[in-house]
């Protein structure tokens, strides 16, 4: 017996295509960062709370 291709082998199996997975580390990246974005703010809003508090400047 002689194994067989499919078809048409250019049609996409069930691997992501190569786009989808450029979306998804883009997506990871951008949301981590505005993740790091957030903490750091609330660290800076935590440390200089009365400051703002009372509308002076912080440095």
């Amino acid at each position: 017996m002689v194994a067989r291709r499919a078809h048409n082998p250019k049609v996409v199996g069930s691997n992501p295509a190569p786009a989808t997975n450029f979306v998804k580390f883009i997506n990871k990246l951008f949301f981590e960062f505005i993740g790091r974005l957030r903490y750091k703010v609330s660290v800076l809003e935590s440390k200089y709370k009365d400051s703002l508090l009372r509308g002076g400047a912080v440095w």
